[in-house]
């Protein structure tokens, strides 16, 4: 099981548990996510000014997929839920000029 913060964001492989907290600049992000989900989920959290409370800030992936999601900075986590070998990650999305 590994997995690893980038600074602004992370990559994951063989995840079967809570990911977090890790750090995110601010942004657009991709959410990608493939694993063996078992009925489970995974859902990404920010934490909360109070610093012990994360509320959801994406739906729940529930299959293999991906998901675009704009994110301010902050600490962020992903709450993994029966779901094994979870592999994938949270990637910046660059803009373009304009964007």
């Amino acid at each position: 099981m590994a997995a690893t913060g980038t600074g602004d964001g992370f990559y994951l492989t063989a995840v079967s548990a809570d990911v977090g907290p890790f750090t995110v600049l601010g942004g657009r992000y991709a959410l990608m996510l493939s694993g063996t989900w078992g009925g489970g989920s995974a859902t990404l959290q920010a934490l909360m000014i109070d610093n012990t409370t994360y509320i959801n800030v994406a739906t729940a992936i529930t299959a293999d997929g991906a998901t675009i999601v704009d994110l301010p900075p902050g600490s962020y986590k992903l709450d993994v839920a029966t779901v094994t070998g979870l592999l994938g990650g949270l990637f910046r999305v660059p803009l373009g000029r304009g964007a």
